[in-house]
């Protein structure tokens, strides 16, 4: 099992402009750029781990169920974890299942991503 907490991914609204074609916000950028470098320094406790035997699990804790639409929480986290080559692809025959919960203990700017291998 791998753990990494990045900070809190925006809303998949607040990712996207669609102005001349989808394009990718300030703020999703500025996040991009943030969880990637929290990502990378966590790398090295995982490193040895990767790369994963696919499919994977992936569970996604949260500090709140409040306001949250949970098919919106998932897509920028996953593209992160493409990006910094900890998962193949987020299609489906690489991740065969996502979870979600919450637990108040996470703090309120942070989420966690576990994932394992898929048996």
């Amino acid at each position: 099992m791998i753990e990494i907490t990045i900070p809190l991914a925006p809303r998949l609204a607040d990712c996207f402009a669609n102005y001349q074609g989808r394009k990718k916000t300030h703020k999703y950028k500025s996040w991009i750029m943030t969880a990637g470098l929290e990502l990378n320094i966590q790398r090295r406790s995982f490193i040895t781990k990767l790369p994963l035997a696919h499919p994977v699990f992936i569970h996604m804790i949260l500090p709140t169920r409040v306001g949250r639409d949970l098919d919106n929480r998932f897509k920028a986290s996953l593209d992160l974890l493409v990006s910094h080559d900890v998962i193949e692809d987020d299609s489906w025959p690489h991740v065969a299942a996502i979870q979600a919960s919450y637990d108040p203990r996470v703090d309120k700017k942070l989420e966690i991503l576990q994932i394992f291998d898929y048996q």
